[in-house]
């Protein structure tokens, strides 16, 4: 599994300016290596890898491109793998 990779509260600050488009990129990357495969695991209901991927650290409140977290999109077929998301503290986007 990739490292979580997080950037900081801006607090007003252009981070791509602070660091650079190469790292801006780099960590918007990781971020999306993190968020594909518990949600494509979430689409599919693949109860087993969604178990694994959360048991690994997957923040299992990521969202994703639509800003849909992986409660969202597993909330309308998958019932076993909405309980687990929610055991792990998934919560809706919201939006």
């Amino acid at each position: 599994m990739a490292k979580k990779t997080k950037l900081p509260s801006s607090g007003g600050i252009n981070w791509k300016s602070r660091l650079g488009p190469a790292a801006v990129s780099a960590m918007l990357a990781a971020c999306a290596a993190q968020t594909r495969p518990l949600v494509e695991a979430a689409q599919t209901g693949d109860l087993a890898r969604v178990n694994q991927l959360l048991d690994a650290g997957a923040d299992p409140n990521i969202a994703n491109d639509n800003h849909e977290t992986v409660l969202d999109v597993a909330a309308s077929t998958h019932s076993a793998t909405y309980e687990l998301l929610r055991r792990h503290g998934a919560r809706y986007s919201w939006i």
